[in-house]
């Protein structure tokens, strides 16, 4: 079901709409997925640029 007049759509990020949209097997016209989460389960860094340049990560 098409939901593009559910009003908390405004409340979502226009990216995540995106990544929902890019994952449809068969493109349509219309919002038929909303994310449910969005949060990140770890940090990518480079230690030694964090070493050389003093940075502290807690």
């Amino acid at each position: 079901m098409d939901i593009s007049d559910f009003e908390g759509i405004s409340d979502i990020k226009p990216s995540y709409l995106q990544i929902a949209k890019e994952l449809e097997f068969i493109s349509q016209d219309g919002i038929y997925a909303l994310p449910y989460a969005a949060n990140c389960a770890g940090i990518l860094y480079n230690k030694a640029m964090f070493r050389e340049n003093g940075w502290v990560l807690y």
